[in-house]
């Protein structure tokens, strides 16, 4: 009896994906940020400078999901196409979902 329940036990981890990390890299490699996502899914993304990020609220990218970046690709994302970004712009505060529970959020220096 011991034998069958740790061969069905150990069955069941096979199956697991043990250290999956879900996640969407931002590397700034001036002037584009490097947005690269490791994910099985399409998300959204949104780019928005640091200064202005502070005084907005911003609206649930989940009300009306449009993902902006496909699963498992890269993308080169131009600094002026970062909300508020101005040539004075140090960081950016960058946030991301996929709408089923995965999601981040970190600000990044962008020189």
């Amino acid at each position: 009896m011991k034998l069958l329940f740790l061969i069905s036990f150990s069955i069941v981890l096979a199956g697991c994906e043990i250290g999956y990390d879900p996640r969407v890299e931002v590397n700034p490699k001036a002037p584009v940020l490097e947005i690269t996502n490791f994910t099985d899914n399409p998300v959204f993304f949104y780019a928005i400078a640091k200064e202005v990020a502070d005084t907005t609220q911003l609206a649930n990218p989940c009300d009306e999901f449009d993902p902006n970046l496909s699963p498992n690709t890269t993308l080169d994302f131009p600094y002026q196409n970062i909300t508020g970004y101005t040539e004075e712009t140090v960081s950016v505060f960058f946030l991301w979902t996929n709408c089923k529970g995965q999601n981040d959020s970190d600000t990044y220096p962008l020189y």
